[in-house]
């Protein structure tokens, strides 16, 4: 069961990340391309762990680190953009 929900939280996560990433697209294409990129690897995170729930389980550390470290990569680049404007 927690295998399931680990992979719910992180598919939940990319697809809010996929969305949020075509929005910001229009205004900055390589913010809104890094996060469409990690929105789709959190959700392909996500297929993995409802296909294997084993192997979920046994690596799940691995795949919580990996959805922190692409959150944290997102919000450095987002932190550094933050307040300029594209012409």
């Amino acid at each position: 069961m927690a295998a399931y929900l680990v992979g719910a939280i992180i598919l939940i996560y990319g697809i809010f990340q996929i969305a949020g990433g075509a929005k910001v697209y229009k205004t900055s294409k390589g913010k809104g391309i890094l996060s469409i990129v990690c929105g789709v690897l959190s959700v392909i995170v996500s297929i993995i762990s409802f296909t294997h729930p084993v192997l979920t389980m046994i690596s799940a550390g691995y795949m919580i680190a990996f959805s922190v470290l692409m959150q944290g990569i997102n919000m450095i680049v987002l932190g550094i953009n933050f307040g300029k404007t594209e012409n």
